[in-house]
């Protein structure tokens, strides 16, 4: 077997140190997550003030793991509260302001907007939300739904052939 040089066994005994204290700052933080998960909760390291901002309980469901209609309505509710307060908000900034999964927001906002008590300007992840002005904005998604038929059905006389006699 032929003999290390010095810088060789230099390298070596670096490498197994960083591995020894590597080994070592693993074990101490399974430790602490053992540590948390059991409610002993030592220290935590440094995080940024934006990870360290509380964030809002998710709303309880009920026993088959399904909103109620009156945990829908009383969420509605918030939403619309939070967009008079803050006009032209993405849903994902009314979920994380709420404290809401966005996909605990989807329901309780079609429903509004149908209802017409809020508005929306843009598409997909680009919509923003407004107030509405009640039951009577409720009337343009049936004008948009009326024009979209109309599209449809142009496009398919188009695409038939003519009739031959």
């Amino acid at each position: 077997m032929p003999r290390m040089s010095n810088v060789d066994q230099q390298i070596r005994e670096r490498i197994e140190s960083f591995v020894r204290e590597l080994n070592a700052l693993v074990r101490r933080a399974a430790i602490d997550a053992v540590a948390r998960a059991l409610d002993g909760k030592p220290e935590e390291p440094a995080r940024p003030a934006a990870a360290r901002a509380p964030r809002a309980p998710r709303a309880a469901k009920s026993a088959g793991g399904k909103r109620t209609p009156a945990q829908i309505d009383a969420t509605a509710k918030r939403i619309l509260k939070h967009v008079a307060e803050h006009p032209g908000q993405s849903v994902e900034s009314m979920s994380k302001q709420l404290g809401v999964i966005t996909r605990e927001l989807a329901l309780p906002i079609k429903k509004l907007v149908k209802s017409g008590e809020l508005r929306t300007e843009g598409q997909r992840r680009a919509t923003k939300y407004f107030p509405g002005g009640g039951a009577a904005a409720g009337a343009a998604p049936k004008a948009r739904r009326a024009a979209k038929a109309a599209r449809g059905a142009k496009r398919a006389r188009r695409a038939r052939p003519a009739k031959r006699g």
